[in-house]
């Protein structure tokens, strides 16, 4: 029990940032989809990912928690406002963090009703807009930035009537035989944050691609998006000093010991969250691993201020990437985008990872 409330607060915090809408597989017998909503009967929901996996149907029980989650801007955040705020790292000293995501509103309320939600993160009251300064109880005021790049979404509690075909959805369950059980919904497009498709159109500053399906969407890239391009490495070219991002084999809690690698990125890796270059590759995108390499034989990375030792499982996979240019995206290639949708269907951009040719 306890590992299943650590791991639901944890994706409650990070999924919107880490996870794509490709299928991952949860650790154990715990089952994480994002996809769309695509059978709702009664007490079951379909979710079928966009991309790699299989369709997930589960129960929606008496406790499962239903949320919505759709994309808003930080002009509708007002002081007095409840905030979880999730920082691209821990500030030094009185330094503000960059804020990555800031979710506004209370979390939803089981789905037979009654009880407060609060899955995972710290609630905070909004004291200043500008600058952005939350006070959390208990521990005082935490000063934040917000760039262009800060992602913010309205949440709001979702009655299990209101749950629509069609819908972006991600679904965390528990498995028990053939049976999967919901215990965390969350609906809308504020849960996207990934896409895979295909290059319909090209042009200076944006991107139409089609996802598997036949959705079409508008994709903005603004100044400073990240384009990587992909080819198969091995670990014999890695470098000292070089950056990495480790896919672990196993779903791991905490932040200490040796790493079991699946795959291993190496390269020009991006900033902040590196999940969404993972895909569905990761047990859970938010587990991925980013870090310097301080040995690279036995290969030791450098996490924050720790040192970690990396095994490669068997089977596993090194990739090595490089920087690419807006005039690389052409027509009929596969990318994933990473980023966020806005209120009006687009996505705006913060990374595109180029299909390995």
């Amino acid at each position: 029990m306890r590992a299943l409330k650590a791991v639901v607060a944890l994706v409650a915090v990070l999924t919107p940032v880490a996870c794509g809408i490709v299928g991952a597989q949860a650790p154990g017998n715990f089952v994480m989809v994002s996809g769309k909503v695509t059978a709702v009967s009664g007490d079951s929901i379909t979710v079928t990912p966009i991309g790699q996996g299989q369709a997930v149907a589960a129960r929606i029980a008496e406790d499962t928690r239903l949320e919505r989650v759709d994309p808003a801007s930080f002009s509708d955040i007002k002081v007095g406002d409840t905030v979880r705020v999730m920082g691209a790292r821990r500030p030094e000293g009185d330094q503000p963090m960059p804020a990555l995501r800031i979710q506004l509103g209370e979390a939803g309320a089981p789905a037979g009703g009654g009880g407060r939600g609060g899955f995972g993160g710290m609630p905070a009251k909004v004291k200043t807009t500008d600058p952005f300064v939350v006070t959390i109880e208990g521990q005082g005021d935490r000063p934040f930035v917000v760039t262009q790049d800060t992602e913010v979404v309205q949440v709001k509690p979702l009655a299990r009537d209101d749950i629509k075909v069609g819908e972006w959805a991600m679904l965390f369950g528990t498995r028990e035989g053939d049976t999967v059980t919901a215990r965390f919904l969350r609906v809308g497009a504020g849960v996207v944050s990934a896409l895979p498709g295909t290059i319909k159109t090209a042009t200076k500053g944006a991107l139409t691609i089609e996802v598997p399906g036949g959705t079409q969407v508008q994709v903005k890239l603004p100044d400073g998006t990240a384009i990587l391009s992909q080819k198969s490495s091995t670990p014999s070219d890695i470098k000292t000093g070089e950056l990495v991002a480790v896919v672990p084999a196993t779903f791991q809690m905490g932040g200490e010991g040796d790493i079991e690698a699946s795959r291993l990125f190496v390269g020009e890796i991006p900033s902040g969250n590196a999940g969404w270059i993972a895909g569905g590759a990761a047990p859970m995108p938010m587990m991925v691993v980013s870090g310097s390499v301080s040995k690279a034989d036995p290969l030791t990375i450098r996490v924050g201020q720790d040192k970690r030792a990396v095994k490669l499982a068997q089977g596993a996979t090194v990739v090595r990437l490089a920087r690419a240019f807006s005039f690389d995206l052409k027509p009929g290639q596969e990318v994933t985008v990473a980023g966020r949708m806005t209120p009006d269907g687009s996505f705006i951009a913060r990374g595109v990872l180029l299909s390995a040719q």
